[in-house]
């Protein structure tokens, strides 16, 4: 089973849109395509952090410790905090998310912030309650032995190409992990995501 069918089997999109709801994202369809947003954002930094041999080490190593899957049992009573995980790493989306994103967190954010027409706070409260659900979809991979340092990069790569050939739009969120860290989105790059969302 790869990533992106176990998104499909635990992310649907209503469960996306109730995730968003719980950010401060009341509009069911604008909440539906930031959650989606989110998880490409989130699954493209840690393509991108695959791709050197520490971060493999790294992302291998947060699975093995705190990720074992189990917050797919219950999905929303771990991200609103009802349902307390053993492990509170499980559950730490801001430290999941400082990892992934590093240095870029602060212009991924506005940048999606400003595509997706959302404020900059409730697009982090979305990436910080998805981020250790995506970890959990790769957690259990790694339990099934479907992850390892070999592939992990192929992995990763191929769920952000396959999320973005399903909705070619959420290519836009790819490119901001890709600008140069200054902070600015470009316009061009604006209005690529305008111009794509507007149309749904």
């Amino acid at each position: 089973m790869q990533i992106t069918d176990l998104i499909s089997q635990h992310l649907p999109e209503d469960t996306l849109i109730q995730i968003a709801q719980q950010a401060g994202i009341s509009s069911p369809q604008q909440g539906a395509m930031a959650g989606k947003s989110a998880i490409q954002t989130i699954l493209q930094g840690m393509s991108n952090n695959a791709g050197q041999a520490a971060g493999v080490q790294s992302i291998l190593g947060a699975l093995d410790r705190d990720h074992d899957g189990s917050i797919l049992n219950d999905i929303f009573g771990m991200v609103n905090g009802q349902q307390p995980a053993a492990n509170p790493r499980t559950t730490d989306g801001s430290g999941i998310l400082g990892h992934i994103l590093g240095n870029r967190q602060d212009q991924t954010v506005q940048g999606a912030s400003q595509i997706l027409g959302i404020e900059p706070q409730k697009m982090m409260s979305l990436l910080v309650s998805l981020a250790p659900v995506v970890m959990g979809l790769l957690g259990k991979m790694r339990a099934n032995n479907q992850i390892n340092e070999t592939n992990i990069q192929n992995v990763l790569g191929n769920a952000t190409q396959q999320q973005t050939a399903q909705m070619p739009g959420l290519g836009v969120f790819s490119k901001l992990l890709d600008q140069d860290g200054d902070g600015n989105i470009t316009d061009d790059l604006l209005q690529m995501g305008m111009k794509y969302f507007s149309n749904k």
